[in-house]
């Protein structure tokens, strides 16, 4: 009998052998910018999170086909193709082919890779098996479910703005008071839910006509359990509200929306910098907080199914709350998805203040959780009234929370005085914690997302204490100023459990994400950097500080070495009077006069390291100036160091020679030699090499470059032999980095600058004599991080992919590079390439017979 012809129809019954049940396939499915003849999902409902496998006919390129099957989130693509199946691994980039199954093999294929493509080994792919530690799925690319997540958020931001700008434009641009822009945000979810309800298929909404209001409203409002909460219908409000259903009525199709998607509308759309700066707005990454959850959750597994209750205070667009929904129910053991429906909502509570943040949040677990209507706990109220952080955090089992940042305003104390609610921190998380954190019960576990400073501040010491005490902490996770869209803060997450009287190990992971690394933490959960340590270092410091320093490895190695202090003087210029200065009293001329004294008022942003900043003329009479310090100039060599951070990132110091010894203002540090020995050319390469930028960095974080951190920086200890070769390799660079390019020296190119650099940073490396596994630590820290005011291009000191630990200075030996190529040269047989043959010869600085 002959064999049926393949086709993507025909591999919806190998799918069912791998354990898709009919509930868990669509045929013919669209998933909004276009459709796959079959997919297949791990969970409902259906969307771009649970979406595990997509079956497609290409009759043409078949690659082109994947590609526009990507924003379905399918990881896995079969591609029937020429009579053949091929497998394709969906990726945020061009897909890769992963084997190609002639047609009589097809079926021993998937008997083979049975487990592989079970569903529930798929969604474990895309989510906690993107962890630190666990083994990723070879076919699953981490980075494909927050990418489809991003591009969804960024088409229904647009969407929602312009149907709330319908609505708005009908009342006459402007609302007449906050209720008309509740109103406004009501009417606009309203429509939109019912729009993904529909597009869905739920029942009650699958016939319905979008564009009429009335029955719109009147359904939604009776399933999201507020039938008496309808959005205002007057003539005005028809017209916007009409306008604003035929747009969204006429959007693509939204079947496959995932809730996570509604995070970057909460976060881009309707939000005004006002409203974001009143209520310390700043929406959690999605991913992370599925790692917060996720990492969480052997914790919670461990917790019976009665004291799951999760808490999140100030849930914003409760994407906590969508989270733990997601786990509780993918891994729980109810069956009956209206018993598991029933059992959540008595289990997820959260509050929140903000109008827009909770309509946003009742949408996102109605669509978390289809067919099932708003029935969730959420409560719009101010948290910190009453007692209601106390009561939730001690009936909870876990709590999740991403707290405002911002402090309490002398007004809002005042308010909250007349509530007879003493505050006793000054900023908002410091204060939701201390009023939740010790009324947790035992085995209780949070997960929360803080401003950097509570580790380390005065009014959280008291908190932290109790963390220690009463606590165990697994994790504690430091990120750059750029984690979230719309704010600036440097983050931490706290993970802890409350002690179950087991002895706990008292060690941890302190982890770490720069700026330049974020993407790869969303993508794959990738840190910059990670490390165990030891909370009995918390507990013998004076505040309880949580703090590890960044390349504490290497700071403790040259703790003994001298400080700049006693090498140098170190002190900040002068300051001019401000609003005492006399009536008439100049203080900087931008051009010097005559007669004026010399010096530098401020450093110039494309200022070089090997230059001086634009001289002016200063004011020092005394009746102009605040104070003096190290301002009047000493008419003798002294290096200039920038006090405001040149970057955010580690290359924050811009060290200049000023071989005249001018005056300057508080804007510069000067660092004048004390030792004989020590001369300014010396110093400046010190204050511009790695181990100084890194210093500061790691001690200083977001502030500028304080003088007292300055002066104990570690310094090499002096040898004649050290000296000379730092500063012959800084005269080196100088005379390169300041030539007129190679029309007058041969060498001044950017790439001989740039070696030049490397030889001085390697001489002042080779004097400071870090171990090589540590030096190689600390210059990995500035991988991809661009180095500027240099004279050359510069992002990091190793190629890609090598990993070895050799010194700087030994990489850059003429004997290494002999080495290397002749290791080289032995791969490869006598005469097989004369072209590499000669390549390798050069290298080697060999001739050619």
């Amino acid at each position: 009998m002959p064999q049926a012809a393949l086709t993507a129809a025909s591999i919806v019954l190998y799918l069912k052998r791998c354990g898709y049940g009919d509930a868990l396939l669509e045929r013919d499915y669209n998933f909004g910018s276009g459709k796959v003849a079959v997919a297949a999902f791990a969970d409902t409902p259906h969307d771009t999170r649970s979406a595990c496998i997509a079956v497609i006919d290409a009759p043409a390129e078949p690659e082109a086909t994947v590609i526009a099957a990507r924003p379905l989130g399918a990881p896995v693509v079969f591609a029937v193709h020429g009579g053949k199946l091929q497998w394709w691994k969906q990726t945020t980039g061009e897909p890769s082919l992963v084997d190609t199954i002639e047609s009589a093999n097809v079926g021993g294929f998937f008997r083979r890779r049975k487990n592989d493509l079970e569903s529930s080994n798929i969604f474990r792919g895309k989510t906690i098996a993107r962890l630190p530690g666990q083994t990723q799925l070879k076919f699953v690319d981490a980075g494909l479910m927050p990418f489809v997540d991003r591009a969804d958020g960024d088409r229904l931001s647009h969407l929602v703005e312009a149907a709330f700008g319908d609505i708005k434009c009908s009342l006459g641009h402007e609302f007449r008071n906050a209720l008309d822009a509740q109103n406004a945000i009501r009417a606009t979810f309203w429509l939109l839910g019912a729009k993904v309800l529909h597009d869905k298929g739920v029942k009650g909404f699958k016939t319905l006509n979008l564009t009429d209001i009335d029955e719109v409203f009147a359904r939604w409002g009776r399933h999201y359990g507020a039938p008496e909460g309808l959005p205002p219908r007057g003539r005005t409000w028809r017209a916007g509200t009409t306008k604003a259903a035929v747009r969204i009525g006429g959007f693509g199709s939204l079947r496959n929306l995932s809730t996570e998607s509604l995070a970057h509308v909460y976060e881009n759309a309707l939000v005004t910098p006002a409203v974001r700066k009143a209520n310390g707005t700043h929406s959690t990454p999605g991913p992370l907080v599925d790692y917060i959850v996720w990492q969480l959750w052997p914790w919670i597994e461990n917790l019976p199914p009665d004291r799951r209750h999760v808490f999140e205070p100030a849930c914003g667009h409760a994407a906590f709350l969508v989270s733990a929904l997601r786990v509780m129910r993918q891994w729980s053991d109810i069956e009956d998805r209206k018993t598991c429906h029933e059992y959540l909502k008595k289990h997820l509570q959260g509050i929140e203040s903000d109008p827009f943040a909770i309509e946003v949040a009742r949408l996102s677990l109605t669509l978390a959780d289809i067919p099932y209507g708003n029935t969730w706990d959420l409560k719009q109220r101010d948290m910190f009234l009453g007692t209601t952080l106390e009561k939730g955090a001690a009936r909870c089992g876990v709590l999740l929370a991403n707290p405002p940042f911002e402090r309490f305003s002398e007004s809002a104390r005042a308010a909250y005085k007349k509530h007879e609610i003493t505050l006793g921190a000054n900023t908002k998380a410091c204060e939701m914690l201390r009023r939740t954190i010790p009324y947790m019960s035992k085995g209780a576990c949070f997960g929360i997302v803080v401003p950097q400073g509570l580790l380390h501040s005065t009014e959280g010491t008291s908190l932290r204490r109790t963390i220690l005490a009463d606590f165990e902490l697994s994790e504690i996770d430091v990120f750059g100023d750029k984690l979230f869209e719309k704010g600036d803060q440097e983050s931490a997450v706290l993970l802890g459990r409350r002690k179950t009287g087991e002895v706990s190990s008292g060690r941890l992971w302190f982890r770490r994400v720069m700026n330049p690394g974020l993407e790869a933490f969303r993508d794959r959960f990738a840190f910059s950097s990670e490390e165990p340590a030891e909370t009995l270092a918390f507990v013998q410091s004076d505040l309880a500080d949580f703090r590890v320093p960044e390349l504490g490895a290497v700071w403790d190695y040259l703790s003994a070495y001298p400080k700049l202090q006693l090498a140098a003087a170190v002190a900040k210029g002068l300051d001019h009077k401000g609003k005492t200065l006399p009536p008439g009293c100049w203080t900087v001329h931008e051009r010097a006069q005559k007669g004026d004294p010399l010096g530098f008022a401020n450093v110039n942003d494309d200022l070089d390291v090997f230059g001086i900043p634009r001289v002016v003329g200063l004011n020092l009479e005394a009746q102009a100036v605040l104070s003096y310090r190290a301002g009047r100039g000493s008419g003798k060599p002294q290096v200039l160091l920038n006090y405001a951070r040149a970057s955010r990132d580690v290359w924050r110091l811009k060290a200049t020679l000023d071989e005249r010894g001018l005056a300057l203002t508080s804007n510069f540090i000067a660092v004048r030699p004390t030792q004989r020995e020590m001369n300014t050319l010396y110093l400046w390469a010190i204050l511009n090499s790695p181990i100084a930028n890194a210093f500061a960095y790691c001690h200083l974080g977001k502030r500028h470059n304080i003088v007292g951190t300055m002066r104990k920086m570690p310094v090499p200890r002096w040898s004649p032999e050290h000296s000379a070769r730092i500063e012959q390799a800084a005269m080196r660079y100088r005379t390169l980095a300041t030539s007129t390019g190679p029309l007058y020296e041969a060498e001044a190119t950017s790439e001989c600058i740039r070696r030049a650099l490397l030889q001085m940073d390697a001489a002042i490396l080779q004097a400071y004599n870090l171990p090589p596994r540590l030096e190689r630590h600390l210059l990995d820290r500035f991988a991809g991080v661009e180095r500027k005011g240099v004279g050359c291009d510069f992002n990091g000191y190793y190629p890609p992919g090598f990993t070895s630990c050799f010194p700087l200075h030994l990489l850059l030996s003429d004997s290494f590079k002999r080495a290397a190529a002749d290791v080289t040269c032995d791969r490869f047989k006598p005469g097989e390439s004369e072209y590499v043959r000669k390549v390798l010869a050069a290298a080697a600085g060999q001739d050619e017979e």
